[in-house]
């Protein structure tokens, strides 16, 4: 099954429009803390509210798990916590996965974003060898 199939670009700008909308949520719950200590700093699990939505959170290693109270839609902030227009495969696989109640394979979901990548037309701009900015 190729992640393809599943409008790799509108998950992407799902992932990234809550992201933002997660960050500023997060900063606004915490707002002494400086972008440096925000990891630091915010309590190991929590809940907020963006886009409308309540959300929980669980922190771990350098960013945050975010599950959607009512329909278990997740964002995995996993790092770059403070650049909310990145993505990775890992940031796919686990937003997919959770919208279609299936196990993916990363090493596929990592092959189709970097294929996707590399297309001259194509949202997904590499900033390293695992993340990908969107443009707009």
């Amino acid at each position: 099954m190729s992640i393809l199939e599943h409008n790799l670009e509108e998950a992407a700008r799902r992932i990234v429009e809550m992201q933002y909308s997660l960050t500023d949520a997060m900063l606004k719950a915490h707002p002494a803390l400086s972008d440096d200590e925000f990891l630091f700093n915010v309590p190991s699990l929590g809940e907020v509210e963006a886009s409308g939505m309540r959300w929980r959170f669980r922190k771990h290693g350098l960013g945050f798990t975010f599950i959607e109270c009512d329909s278990g839609e997740t964002i995995e902030m996993h790092d770059n916590f403070g650049t909310p227009n990145t993505i990775d495969a890992w940031r796919l696989q686990c937003y997919l996965e959770a919208q279609m109640g299936i196990e993916l394979e990363h090493k596929k979901i990592e092959q189709d974003l970097k294929s996707e990548a590399s297309k001259s037309n194509s949202i997904f701009r590499s900033i390293d060898a695992t993340h990908y900015e969107i443009s707009t």
